[in-house]
């Protein structure tokens, strides 16, 4: 472990995606393992891979926000907007009270690529979440 740490701060991503591949053999129940085998995946480009591994962090019960909203940006560039909103309808679910910046910008994203419907399911989401509780700038923004 200690090792692919290492390999991987020192951005040397590939041997640190394999390191991390052996420690997911031994331990595939251990979501740490999935999820920085998955951040060395996205570091080298390789974007559905690391989608691959953060689904499966997921489905092991160690998501954290950051890592569904990374995952709702890769499905959004890779055009897999469905899955994209998922991504970050989980994330906001998970933690309400973060910052929505990240959201809006994700909303914008989805629009200005025609994916109106997941556009609207996003935006929907976003206004649920926050309620009546809402900054008249980010109103606009989501409008």
């Amino acid at each position: 472990m200690g090792l692919a740490e290492s390999l991987f701060r020192q951005a040397r991503f590939p041997e640190a995606v394999a390191f991390f591949g052996q420690l997911i053999e031994e331990n595939p129940s251990k979501p740490d393992f999935w999820l920085a085998q998955g951040e060395g995946y996205a570091r080298m480009g390789e974007t559905l891979k690391a989608a691959e591994n953060f689904e499966m962090v997921d489905r092991l019960g160690g998501s954290t926000y950051d890592s569904l909203m990374n995952l709702g940006d890769i499905y959004a560039n890779a055009e897999l907007f469905e899955l994209a909103v998922s991504g970050y309808q989980r994330a906001l679910a998970m933690d309400p009270t973060k910052p929505i910046d990240r959201l809006v910008r994700a909303a914008k994203y989805l629009s200005a690529n025609g994916a109106l419907s997941e556009t609207r399911a996003l935006v929907e989401t976003i206004e649920t979440s926050l309620g009546e509780d809402v900054d008249v700038a980010v109103r606009k923004d989501l409008l």
